[in-house]
């Protein structure tokens, strides 16, 4: 199945941003690869108050073979061990499980011998919380249309990320643009546009980051844009570092089977009857439908995938303050709640599972 992205209903200022991309795109140089291990792994963490444990096999996956190891350091802090991961850059991603409204985030991540260490940060409001969550790791896969970024430069008015931490399928490279406090434009260049966005906050403090508006810049590949806002505890923008990952027709790791949709609040919010996402993707073919449960609340059945498994990440999809995590997943689908402070909120996102 292919995929359909839209840029309608966002801010004149952006678009007007985007205008000039399009009228004046020029494609950077291609950039050298260094030669790192490719691998990918990921985990649902479901034990938050244990002191150290194995998850799930069911939920847990190295692509190495290896199994993944999940240490509680203090409340609210983690440290996922990845085995044989542990080769320099890749991009890490983690979002918050159940219905607390609790955010989690990546702290860093870095090697031990032959082991990728990733410290994930767990947050209600501005304070550390025990949560559970997923989590998840990629290093240069082979897919297609695929691009990752660490940001780490947040006040810079724009620079290119580090080539050790990001990546481009089409050996171009990616670039971030500052537009003021909390928001930034990030160009993927070279590949088939975006059909799906991933974002995660960066750091020891809590940052909310959520992508505010996506498209494609033109086939056949010309790339695209992804615009990130991000917030503070107190939901006031704030420059932040955050990773972000792009993909077309692939999920998050840059492999299949994988599903993804950009889903938008039905209208009227009263519709119990299922729809379809504005983008979506499923590689078993047989679409994506998302059906709102209540305030907030959307199930996202993904027909074919083996949801009983695998692992699922959230972005909310707004230039506001609201924030979204994974609520559930199993047979009949991805449960997502979103939130605005302590309130259920019916906010749009993006969504994507990937075994």
């Amino acid at each position: 199945m292919g995929y359909v992205d839209r840029f309608a209903g966002r801010p004149a200022a952006f678009l007007a941003v985007l205008a000039g991309l399009l009228g004046a795109l020029v494609l950077p140089p291609a950039a050298a690869h260094a030669g790192v291990t490719s691998g990918y792994a990921y985990l649902w963490a479901n034990q938050p108050t244990t002191a150290s444990y194995d998850p799930s096999t069911y939920y847990s996956f190295n692509s190495t073979g290896a199994v993944n190891h999940v240490v509680r350091l203090a409340v609210g802090r983690y440290e996922v061990q990845l085995p044989n991961l542990g080769a320099a850059g890749g991009v890490a991603h983690a979002t918050a499980y159940g219905n607390t409204g609790n955010t989690c985030q990546i702290g860093f991540w870095t090697r031990s011998g032959d082991t990728l260490l990733m410290h994930v940060n767990c947050f209600a409001g501005s304070a550390y919380a025990d949560t559970v969550f997923t989590a998840a790791f990629v290093n240069r896969p082979t897919a297609a249309d695929f691009t990752y970024l660490f940001a780490d430069q947040p006040t810079a008015a724009s620079y290119t990320p580090t080539s050790s931490y990001q990546f481009n399928s089409s050996g171009a490279s990616n670039t971030i643009q500052r537009l003021g406090t909390g928001y930034y434009m990030v160009n993927v260049n070279g590949v088939r546009g975006i059909g799906d966005v991933q974002i995660t906050g960066y750091g020891a403090n809590l940052a909310r980051c959520s992508v505010g508006s996506f498209a494609s810049l033109g086939y056949p590949r010309f790339g695209g844009v992804a615009f990130v806002h991000c917030v503070d505890a107190a939901s006031a923008p704030v420059d932040a570092n955050f990773t972000l990952t792009t993909s077309v027709l692939t999920g998050f790791l840059g492999r299949v089977p994988a599903a993804y949709a950009r889903v938008d609040p039905p209208a009227p919010l009263t519709r119990t009857t299922p729809y379809t996402p504005t983008t979506l993707f499923n590689s078993t073919g047989s679409g994506v439908t998302a059906t709102r449960t209540g305030v907030g609340r959307t199930v996202v059945a993904m027909p074919g995938q083996p949801l009983i498994g695998g692992t699922v990440h959230v972005t909310a999809y707004s230039f506001g303050t609201e924030r979204c995590g994974v609520a559930a997943w199993g047979s009949i689908g991805v449960t997502v709640q979103c939130w605005q402070g302590s309130v259920a909120y019916d906010s749009p996102f993006t969504v994507v599972f990937q075994a």
